[in-house]
């Protein structure tokens, strides 16, 4: 996983509609918080810009040696930002790729840590956090989007659904996207999206183009 400046992040956040919708050209971005503050696979504002979650290495390593990640959250300090603390969701697991729901009320990530239940880490599962007040609430597993095999990168659209890429069995090869939705306080049975309705065949960033 490549280390990315928040530069391209600051006009995501800025832009009033996504790059590709636009003929407007892009401006050079300028990096968000000076050099020194970086995300790998996942950024995610707040609906006011005035909080940031982001995914870091740190100095943990898992049980086959490699680096962690783990989400942390910035606040913004008048012309600044705060310094990078975890979320009460946070573990001492590999956590990444935070992706807010677009009414701010949910976030959702990445995640090795144990099922519910059990003390084994896993290879990644979908969990997600509800807002409660100024902060978040537990950390819930998605026991209905997940599957004994890779699930993530979740990618949460206006309309209720969610979308997010996973490996099980039944697909078309990879990391195939995957739909749910919201309904009756559980997320419904992931259904398979067909290559042919959708634009961008991956949900990294949290992006969703054109979908079924």
């Amino acid at each position: 996983m490549r280390l990315i400046p928040l530069a391209f992040a600051t006009l995501l956040a800025a832009a009033a509609v996504p790059p590709w919708a636009s003929s407007i050209p892009v401006p050079d971005p300028v990096p968000l918080g000076g050099e020194s503050m970086r995300t790998v696979n996942g950024i995610a504002f707040s609906r006011d810009g005035g909080v940031l979650y982001v995914a870091r290495w740190v100095e943990d390593r898992d049980p086959a040696g490699r680096r962690r990640l783990r989400i942390f959250e910035l606040r913004r300090r008048g012309d600044g930002w705060s310094r990078p603390s975890t979320p009460s969701f946070g573990s001492q697991y590999t956590d990444y790729q935070p992706v807010l729901s677009p009414d701010g009320k949910r976030l959702l990530f990445n995640s090795t840590r144990p099922l519910p239940g059990t003390t084994e880490e896993v290879r990644q599962n979908l969990w997600y956090a509800d807002r409660k007040g100024d902060g978040w609430g537990p950390p819930v597993y998605a026991a209905e989007l997940n599957s004994p095999v890779f699930d993530g990168y979740a990618a949460p659209a206006s309309n209720g659904n969610l979308y997010f890429s996973s490996e099980r069995p039944g697909g078309m090869g990879r990391n195939d996207i995957y739909r749910s939705t919201w309904k009756n306080g559980r997320y419904t049975k992931p259904v398979l999206v067909p290559k042919s309705a959708v634009r961008i065949r991956k949900t990294m960033s949290g992006w969703i183009r054109r979908t079924a």
